[in-house]
């Protein structure tokens, strides 16, 4: 899976990142170092941040708050970090959800 995804700390700039794995609890981001350092200014991602995310889906947008678990640097520039949904608005959630059955499909 790489889909875009556009990921914030509450009230700040929307940074893009990908994401690598998705489920209904919770997400797989892959971010570039400078994107990382604008949505996690002093350049800890620490478990336990809250951030914001707006993901596309071919039904529709999925708007969600997280809760950072874990973080790792993989290479020179990337980070992984994997979030646990806190908060989906009903309608992103439907999205969501027919998004991963319509992959389980194929």
């Amino acid at each position: 899976m790489n889909l875009p995804v556009e990921v914030n700390r509450l009230g700040g700039d929307a940074v893009h990142a990908r994401v690598l794995e998705l489920s209904r609890s919770g997400v797989r981001l892959a971010f570039r170092e400078k994107a990382a350092l604008g949505v996690f200014p002093d350049g800890a991602i620490r478990s336990g941040a809250i951030i914001a995310s707006r993901l596309q889906l071919p039904a529709g947008a999925v708007v969600a708050e997280s809760r950072v678990v874990w973080s790792d640097k993989m290479g020179r520039d990337e980070y992984h970090v994997g979030c646990a949904f806190t908060q989906i608005d009903e309608q992103g959630y439907d999205h969501l959800v027919q998004y991963l059955a319509e992959c389980l499909a194929y």
